[in-house]
């Protein structure tokens, strides 16, 4: 039996990945390499990643090209990958919700066992979708989900974890005094996320801020652009971040700023592991997504920006407490691990 992490969408954007997908595929392999056969599967924006535990699907979803050549796309994936697997385990990263659907309806074997993540209720979120997934989800055995309130939503059994789970260690922190900068924003820019209200918050104070990502609506860049024109105190890479920039900006900052709006505090949000695993408290709105960093201590909520007082958060003693906090919440984790471990090898459920 093998245990398949399959991102049947493969989005590509100019042949660069997009989304959590690396990052959740090398989890499962980081967490259950030693005790399983972990293979990913994915289109050829995954290149030569993961070497011999890849397997090659046929396409990506190409952003910028058709809606039916990218729905075929994903479509052949799926079918690709079940025909590929027997005896199996599949671990199915869900994006392209719908056309993934239907190639589980017409091509899942009987010997193969599904399991779907899923991290919000989008993928039943309309009368099509529904009826789709009504047609495949005797055929699921699972949903891998960050709440019960999402995996309800699916009608099959639930395995609720976090969206990454640590394998017990956190990266070897930068030390406080050697960060270069106090706050920082980092990844994928969205107007649910609250960025501009934070830079307007932090602009022309004594604080380093750093700004950086991809800006999903130009509207949204114009804005952050003229917020922080003159900022000194503000540096902006408005860009695509390579996995080594991404890592290397997230810490180097003392703080991450998560404001997500009400909107997007409804899902769930990889960023938040991305954030702590590397050893960095959080500053962010008081919001369900964020409970656990409010609950273990390892930052500090609020209710809106306005009471945000950054001074007090800028103190080592206080920072460094977040960190062994954050430390400690990483090895707890083991418990996460053997849940999932065994909702994912108990066998179907029907």
């Amino acid at each position: 039996m093998r245990l398949i992490v399959a991102d049947v969408r493969s989005t590509s954007t100019d042949g660069i990945a997009a989304g959590h997908y690396f990052t959740v595929a090398q989890n499962y392999l980081d967490l259950f390499g030693a005790e399983m056969d972990v293979r990913i599967a994915g289109g050829p924006v995954y290149g030569d990643r993961f070497g011999n535990k890849l397997i090659r699907l046929p396409h990506d979803y190409i952003v910028g090209s058709s809606a039916v050549r990218n729905k075929r796309a994903v479509f052949q994936n799926v079918r690709a990958l079940l025909r590929e697997a027997q005896d199996d385990v599949i671990v199915l990263q869900c994006s392209a919700v719908a056309t993934a659907y239907l190639g589980l309806a017409l091509f899942k074997k009987k010997e193969t066992r599904v399991y779907t993540i899923q991290y919000s209720t989008d993928g039943v979120n309309s009368a099509l979708k529904r009826g789709l997934y009504a047609l495949c989800r005797r055929k699921i055995s699972g949903v891998i989900c960050p709440n019960a309130a999402i995996g309800a939503a699916y009608g099959r059994p639930m395995c609720v974890v976090s969206d990454y789970i640590s394998t017990g260690t956190m990266q070897p922190p930068v030390p406080y005094a050697q960060k270069r900068y106090d706050f920082g924003m980092v990844g994928l820019i969205t107007s649910d996320k609250g960025v501009v209200e934070a830079a307007k918050q932090l602009r022309n104070t004594p604080y380093r801020v750093l700004i950086a990502g991809r800006v999903q609506e130009a509207p949204l860049e114009t804005e952050l652009r003229a917020v922080c024109a003159g900022a000194k105190n503000i540096e902006l890479r408005l860009e695509y971040l390579s996995e080594a920039a991404y890592d290397e900006a997230i810490r180097q900052c003392r703080y991450c700023i998560l404001n997500y709006s009400e909107n997007y505090s409804l899902h769930s949000s990889g960023v938040v592991f991305d954030i702590l695993f590397r050893g960095v408290p959080i500053v962010g709105s008081r919001c369900g997504t964020l409970q656990m960093v409010e609950a273990n201590e390892l930052g500090k909520t609020v209710s809106r920006m306005a009471d945000f007082a950054p001074e007090r958060l800028l103190d080592e003693a206080v920072h460094d407490r977040y960190v062994r906090n954050i430390a400690r919440y990483c090895q707890s984790q083991a418990q996460e691990r053997e849940k999932l471990r065994d909702f994912l090898t108990r066998g179907a459920v029907e």
